[in-house]
């Protein structure tokens, strides 16, 4: 008896490069699956999307919970406290405005050292930091933040005044992100990192706030996944997890009846516009994933396939989806 099997595969970034797209080289079994889907609306955000998958549901006025969730993907035990994403940044300054970069070069050391000094100054408040990877830093609260706040990958390049936090507590919070300012820029690491040519870390985003979710038990079965919220996610819920498959056939072994594969690279890569190093990762899906989603599906090993590219779309395809031999392909790019 042929046991349904269901995959999901959230790769945003897939749609969207605009001009570039035109730059790609053809990729026929990707083609082939986007001609022969039925297409669906699904939310806008990564966050929005994943936390959605999962069956949890966002309170009026507040941010999806994305720290208190990557926080136990990182590892940590779960707990009630209320948490922020505090990743380091590097601020500008260019006439009247502040403008929003990321820091790209961080060791663990000096994100330790970096946030010994926050912890110090802020102990009696009963701040809890935890820096469990150089450039993804978490701040805990006693009790919760009645702010909402601009995802760090929204923020950056843009005026810094656009993306200050908001809501009832925006002044206070504004208050505290000035005072962080005023303390990194005269941390001695920082100095160390300016004498050598790095650019400062002078600013620490706060974004994600939250405490953690109610989710969907068994949602899915499986979560393969090198992405903290996605592997938090799957943790909460019960799901077994893994890091990212090297191919589609890994994830066939698994045996699991619902599998979640959730591969932000070439999300990564348009963020830092390496347009060679979009189209490598995407020769690598082509060659290792979409190749052999389409046999799956015609034999029957896979029942039904959904596809995340970002930007607001599912695409699904059945075995019977997938014999639309008359739709015809089209490149990435006219996507």
């Amino acid at each position: 008896m042929r046991c349904d099997r269901e995959l999901a595969l959230v790769i945003p970034g897939l749609f969207g490069l605009g001009a570039d797209a035109q730059a790609l080289p053809r990729l026929p079994a990707l083609e082939t699956l986007l001609a022969r889907a039925d297409r669906h609306p699904s939310p806008e955000s990564l966050e929005g999307l994943l936390f959605s998958l999962f069956g949890a549901e966002r309170a009026a006025g507040a941010d999806w919970p994305v720290a208190s969730v990557c926080r136990v993907g990182e590892g940590a035990a779960p707990d009630g406290r209320f948490w922020f994403r505090a990743d380091p940044v590097h601020l500008s300054a260019a006439r009247d405005r502040v403008y929003l970069a990321a820091v790209e070069r961080l060791d663990l050391a000096e994100a330790a050292a970096l946030a010994g000094e926050v912890a110090a100054l802020y102990r009696d408040d009963g701040w809890q930091i935890e820096t469990p990877h150089p450039l993804r830093w978490y701040l805990g609260f006693e009790r919760p933040a009645a702010v909402t706040t601009t995802p760090l990958g929204a923020a950056l390049g843009g005026d810094l005044e656009s993306h200050w936090p908001k809501g009832e507590e925006a002044l206070r919070w504004r208050g505290l992100l000035n005072e962080l300012q005023m303390l990194l820029h005269q941390s001695g690491v920082n100095a160390a990192r300016e004498a050598r040519g790095d650019v400062p870390v002078n600013g620490l985003w706060l974004w994600g706030g939250g405490t953690l979710p109610e989710l969907d038990r068994g949602a899915w079965s499986a979560v393969f996944s090198d992405d903290c919220l996605a592997l938090g996610l799957g943790r909460l819920s019960g799901a077994a997890v893994a890091g990212l498959p090297v191919d589609f056939q890994k994830v066939l072994a698994s045996e699991t009846p619902r599998s979640l594969v959730v591969d932000t690279h070439l999300l990564d890569a348009r963020a830092a516009a390496d347009i060679e190093r979009f189209a490598a990762h995407l020769a690598e899906l082509e060659q290792r994933w979409f190749s052999a989603l389409l046999p799956a599906l015609r034999s029957g090993r896979l029942t039904t396939l959904h596809l995340y590219p970002g930007h607001g779309a599912r695409l699904t395809l059945t075995r019977a989806l997938s014999r639309r031999w008359w739709r015809r392909r089209r490149s990435l790019g006219r996507y």
